[in-house]
């Protein structure tokens, strides 16, 4: 897409010395003006293009280029020689960025009195430096909701349309599901079955051609899906541990996707309360400290549907064992020591 914009503002630099020979003052000349700007086309360079001022000395026309609005970010990309060119061609150091462009010239003929300092830069731009790299891409970032799956990516530049394919786990062809407007960056896939596997992938067509295929990183699942296991432990009296649920499908993710709206922890049908040795009552992670032999037994953790409010109820067992009592230091074997700890404590009175 061509963009023209026009800058009549003028630009003076700080003076030049002069030779010796031309140290007698004159009216100051003008930097170049009607500086048009025509936007990159399908990765070609940047048009730029001025009017050099006549009658007023000489001019050296100078072109500018920053990735943003300050001109302290700006660097100096071409220099022409006295009575120079009036047109440049730019190729930009990174396609698909917005650059700001200004052009002004070194003034000479001035003699000892310097230019004005303070006049405005004009500023032309933001000026689109070229399509986007469309094959380097990054992929779709997936979540999964109640009906189905929500694929987020990054805005394409100058993208016209996008096409979203669809790949089921076991078949290698993909499937169009949806084409859209260029200016998309989400879609909502419904008709996917909750729960299965499935890979997703973006096309991007633009003025200057299409990308290559770009898919989500892994395969995933649209929701809801829910397939909670529990998580049994084993310990001894004294020590600490962690119940926990995980899912079969995949143990990295919540025991239901999306995460259940509550989670109750529960011991013969009684409900678990948060006190000084247990903590998470109502979290996937129930933290019971300084175990008892009356902590085993089975516990209920109670999953509810953030989707349609089903309940699922997991099992979990935790197995308490008391250690040898003469085995006071617990390192495994009775010895001596454990008669000099045992005394210790007794007669510190902590028997």
């Amino acid at each position: 897409m061509n963009t023209h914009h026009s800058i009549f503002a003028a630009l003076a630099l700080a003076s030049i010395a002069l030779s010796s020979s031309n140290t007698s003052a004159q009216v100051c000349g003008n930097p170049p003006t009607n500086v048009l700007i025509r936007s990159s086309v399908c990765g070609g360079p940047v048009r730029i293009s001025w009017t050099n001022p006549t009658g007023v000395g000489t001019v050296n026309p100078i072109v500018w280029r920053s990735p943003t609005r300050n001109f302290s970010d700006a660097s100096l990309i071409y220099i022409t020689g006295s009575g120079g060119p009036t047109t440049y061609a730019d190729t930009p150091p990174t396609s698909g960025v917005n650059y700001y462009y200004w052009v002004g010239g070194n003034v000479f003929g001035c003699g000892t009195a310097p230019p004005a300092q303070s006049q405005s830069l004009p500023m032309v731009g933001p000026v689109a430096a070229g399509a986007f790299s469309l094959g380097n891409f990054p992929p779709p970032v997936p979540y999964p909701v109640c009906n189905g799956l929500i694929l987020d990516w990054q805005p394409i530049h100058d993208a016209t349309s996008i096409r979203i394919f669809r790949i089921a786990d076991s078949i290698s062809v993909g499937q169009t599901i949806a084409t859209l407007a260029g200016s998309a960056t989400t879609y909502t896939d419904t008709a996917a079955v909750g729960g299965n596997r499935y890979i997703y992938g973006l096309l991007f067509t633009g003025a200057c051609g299409s990308s290559t295929f770009s898919t989500s990183l892994t395969t995933v699942r649209p929701g809801p899906w829910a397939a909670p296991t529990g998580v049994s432990r084993s310990i001894v009296v004294g020590q600490t541990t962690t119940l926990t649920v995980d899912n079969a499908f995949d143990p990295s993710a919540s025991p239901m996707v999306p995460f259940p709206t509550s989670i109750t922890w529960s011991r013969n049908g009684v409900p678990i309360t948060d006190n000084a040795r247990i903590s998470g009552s109502r979290t996937e992670f129930l933290t019971i400290r300084n175990a008892r032999t009356d902590d085993a037994g089975t516990y209920q953790v109670t999953l509810v549907s953030s989707c349609d409010g089903a309940s699922t109820v997991v099992p979990v067992v935790l197995s308490v064992t008391e250690t040898c009592r003469a085995d006071y230091d617990q390192n495994g074997s009775v010895a001596v020591i454990d008669i000099l700890d045992f005394l210790n404590a007794w007669f510190a009175g902590c028997p």
